[in-house]
Formats: C-alpha cells, sequence, structure tokens
C-alpha cells in the first residue's frame, strides 16, 4: 500500500480555502451538497475524491471553474458577483458575508426553476416597493436589482 502524502493536493487545499474564505463549516457545506460531513472532509483532507457531478456542483457553488478546484487554473472567477472587485475570490468572500439565514435562502434559490424564480424576483420587487420611499426603490433598482435581474436571466441560460 502507497502511503500518504503529508502535502495536501491542490484540489484539496483550494476547497478547504474556498470554505474557510465562505466562513462556512464542513457540515454546512456537505448539508448544502446533501452528503454526509464525514464525506466531504475527506475530500478536503484528499483521504477521497469526489465524483464528476459533486466535483462540478462544487465548483459551481463556490464560482470556480472545476480547472482552478483541480489545481490546473490560476484564474479563480468564472463569474464574479461584484463586477468592480479585482479580487477573483470576492464571490465566497461575498457568501462570507452572509449569515446561515442569508445563505440557507440562496441555496433554496438556486433549487428553483425558472418561472419560480421569476415569481420569487417579483415578489422582491414588490416587497422593495413596499417598504422603501419611491427615490430609494430606483435608487436600488438602477444598482443591486438591475444586477439581481441579469444573475437570474443568465441562471436562465
Amino acid at each position: 500500500m502507497k502511503p500518504k502524502s503529508t502535502t495536501p493536493s491542490p484540489f484539496s487545499a483550494r476547497l478547504r480555502e474556498l470554505r474557510t474564505t465562505a466562513k462556512m463549516t464542513q457540515q454546512e457545506v456537505a448539508d448544502h451538497l446533501q452528503i454526509r460531513r464525514s464525506t466531504y472532509a475527506y475530500y478536503e483532507t484528499g483521504a477521497i475524491e469526489p465524483p464528476l457531478t459533486l466535483l462540478q456542483q462544487l465548483a459551481t457553488e463556490f464560482r470556480v471553474t472545476v480547472g482552478y478546484l483541480l489545481g490546473n487554473d490560476e484564474i479563480a472567477a468564472m463569474l464574479p458577483i461584484r463586477q468592480d472587485s479585482p479580487d477573483p475570490l470576492d464571490g465566497a468572500r461575498l457568501m462570507g458575508e452572509c449569515d446561515r439565514e442569508e445563505r440557507a435562502f440562496l441555496s433554496l434559490l438556486r433549487r428553483l426553476n425558472a418561472p419560480a424564480r421569476d415569481k420569487l424576483r417579483d415578489f422582491c420587487h414588490d416587497l422593495l416597493r413596499e417598504n422603501t420611499t419611491p427615490e430609494d426603490f430606483e435608487a436600488l433598482m438602477a444598482t443591486h436589482v438591475h444586477t439581481i435581474d441579469e444573475l437570474f436571466e443568465q441562471k436562465e441560460n
């Protein structure tokens, strides 16, 4: 039997880095992926490798390329959350700023089909309109909400 290397693989190291940058526990990531925490921990230590479908899901969740996860690419982000940030891990850090409830909401949002996302987006627009001044609503629509609409459209394609 070949002895296990003490140096983590690029995949294991990057997976752990992305999780800690996002300020998530192993249990939170495992719950989101619908796997056991111990299985996820094995991925981070390099004891086992995830199946291809889970590898793609990890890349999507952390907003990086599969190549980056595997250590083949040095560019981390496939789609930055904030277009004005030069930091390739900005998406993970932004998720790290979310509390558990916000992360859970985003996780649920990703599971919705296109018509359900459209209904939720319209509902959010209505809530914003009802709970802000007309000036604040217009400012939100011009900045944040417009960006959210673009992300909804990209998810549909």
